[in-house]
C-alpha cells in the first residue's frame, strides 16, 4: 500500500493509505493485452474498449528493457485481478524484469493464474510469437526454427505479401467465437463474403499466419488455405491444412481457457464493404469480444447487465464511479433498464457475501448521464467490496420477465 504522511492532530488513520478497491462481480471484465505497437494490437485494443462491460489495459513492450512504474503495476498479476490476458508478439525476455533487486517472471505469473486461477489467455501470432512461452499452457506446437515459423507469399525479399490465407471457422468455432450472427445461415453468408474476393470486392483476408500443430486434445475453431474460392464455414480442418485458431481447457478443474491464434492481421477483415458499410469492422470487433467472453467463461454475449469500476485503487473516503447497465439484444444499452446496485463489504476468505447480506444492503443512487448511467460510492472502511447489480429482464414487448414462481426474472 501506498503510505501517506499523516496530518498533525489526526483523529483517524485508516485514510492513510492507498487501499485497493476490488469489485468481484462475474458480469465485468478486465483485461490486459500485452504487445508490441502494430496495427493488430491497436485494432484489438480498440475493439475491446468499445465495449462498456470490458475494462482493458495495455502495455507495450518494444524492447527488453526496464518497465515503468505504470507497467510495473499492470504487470503485478499477484494483485491485479485480470480475467483475459492477451499476449501478443512479445518475447519471454521482455516479460521478465527486476524489482528491488528481484527478477520479476511475468510468464510464470501468467501460468500460475490460468492453472490455478482460472484466468483466459490468448496468444497471438507474430515473428517473435509463440516460442519460449509456457509449453503446458499452449493449445499448439510451433517450428523451433524461426525461419519456419511465418507462412507467407512476398513479391521478393522483404517485399510485400501477394497472397491471402482465408479464415475458415469449424462447426466448433461458429458454435462459439467465431458466430457472426444469431441467424446460422446469416452467419455462414457473411464468412463467404468475407473469403471471397472479386474485383468489386477487395480482398478482406490475412496476408499471412504463424505455422502451428494442434495438440492432442486440442480444438480447431478456425484454420486457413490460400485456396481462391471461398470455403464454406463450418468445414473440418483437412489433414494437410493448417490450424489458425486452436484451443482447450487446463488446470485445476480444467476452469483455464487458453486460444491461440496464429494470425497477425486480422484487422484485414474491417475492409470488407469498406467505404460504403462498416460490415468488416463489425465482423472484427465481434469476433474479438467474442474470444475474450468464451475465456472468460461468460459466453452469453448479450442482454447482460454490466458493472464497470472507473479506478483500480481507492483511499478510504475517495469515490468511486461505477458504470452500470443492460445490454440490449441489438446492442447498445436499454437507456430505460431498471437498475439496482449494492456494494457490499466482503468478509475476508469470501469471494461473494452471503444472500442475506446483499439482501440488507441498501441501494445506491443511480445516476443517469450522456454516458449512461452511474452509481458514485465512497468506501468508509478500508477492505475489499462486492458489488452486484440486477435488473429485471424484459421480453420482446417491453414487459418483465416472470419465472414459474411468478417473481420478476433478473440479469445480475
Amino acid at each position: 500500500d501506498d503510505q501517506i504522511v499523516p496530518l498533525r492532530g489526526e483523529l483517524n488513520g485508516d485514510n492513510n493509505q492507498s487501499e485497493t478497491y476490488l469489485t468481484v462481480t462475474k458480469d465485468g471484465l478486465r483485461v490486459l493485452v500485452i504487445d508490441r505497437l502494430r496495427w493488430e494490437e491497436t485494432r484489438l485494443r480498440d475493439a475491446l474498449r468499445s465495449e462498456k462491460r470490458f475494462d482493458v489495459a495495455e502495455v507495450i513492450r518494444q524492447t527488453d528493457g526496464a518497465v515503468t512504474t505504470a507497467e510495473e503495476e499492470f504487470l503485478d498479476l499477484d494483485n491485479q485481478a485480470y480475467d483475459v490476458i492477451v499476449s501478443g508478439n512479445v518475447t519471454p525476455d521482455q516479460l521478465t524484469f527486476t524489482r528491488g533487486g528481484k527478477t520479476i517472471n511475468v510468464l510464470d505469473k501468467v501460468r500460475d493464474a490460468a492453472l490455478k486461477k482460472g484466468m483466459g489467455v490468448i496468444f497471438l501470432g507474430g515473428e517473435h510469437s509463440f516460442r519460449g512461452m509456457p509449453a503446458d499452457l499452449l493449445p499448439v506446437t510451433v517450428p523451433a526454427d524461426p525461419g519456419a515459423a511465418i507462412v507467407e507469399v512476398l513479391d521478393g525479399p522483404g517485399g510485400r505479401p501477394i497472397e491471402q490465407f482465408q479464415t475458415v471457422p469449424t462447426d466448433e468455432g461458429l458454435a462459439k467465437m467465431m458466430r457472426l450472427s444469431k441467424d446460422q445461415k446469416q452467419s455462414l453468408t457473411l464468412w463467404e463474403e468475407l473469403n471471397t474476393t472479386t474485383r468489386a470486392r477487395p480482398p478482406a483476408k490475412l496476408t499471412g499466419y504463424n505455422k502451428m500443430t494442434r495438440k492432442p486434445g486440442a480444438t480447431v475453431y478456425a484454420w486457413t488455405t490460400p485456396a481462391r474460392e471461398a470455403v464454406p464455414a463450418g468445414t473440418s480442418m483437412p489433414d494437410a491444412a493448417s490450424p489458425l485458431l486452436v484451443g482447450w481447457q487446463v488446470g485445476d478443474g480444467a476452469r483455464g481457457r487458453v486460444l491461440a491464434f496464429g494470425g497477425y492481421d486480422s484487422y484485414l477483415w474491417e475492409k470488407l464493404g469498406q467505404p460504403k458499410t462498416r460490415q468488416g469492422s463489425e465482423i472484427h470487433s465481434r469476433v474479438w469480444k467474442q474470444v475474450v467472453l468464451w475465456l472468460a467463461h461468460q459466453e452469453d454475449e448479450e442482454g447482460e447487465a454490466f458493472v464497470r469500476p472507473a479506478t483500480r485503487q481507492l483511499k478510504v473516503g475517495g469515490e468511486q464511479s461505477l458504470r452500470v447497465g443492460v445490454r440490449l439484444p441489438g446492442g447498445g444499452d436499454d437507456p430505460n433498464a431498471e437498475l439496482t446496485l449494492k456494494v457490499v463489504p466482503l468478509p475476508e476468505g469470501k469471494v461473494e457475501p452471503d444472500a442475506a447480506e446483499i439482501e440488507r444492503a441498501r441501494p445506491e443512487p443511480v445516476i443517469r448521464d450522456k454516458g449512461g448511467a452511474k452509481v458514485l460510492y465512497r468506501p468508509r472502511a478500508k477492505g475489499e467490496f462486492f458489488a452486484v447489480l440486477t435488473s429485471p429482464k424484459k421480453g420482446p414487448d417491453g414487459k418483465p420477465v416472470t419465472g414459474p414462481d411468478g417473481k420478476p426474472v433478473l440479469h445480475r
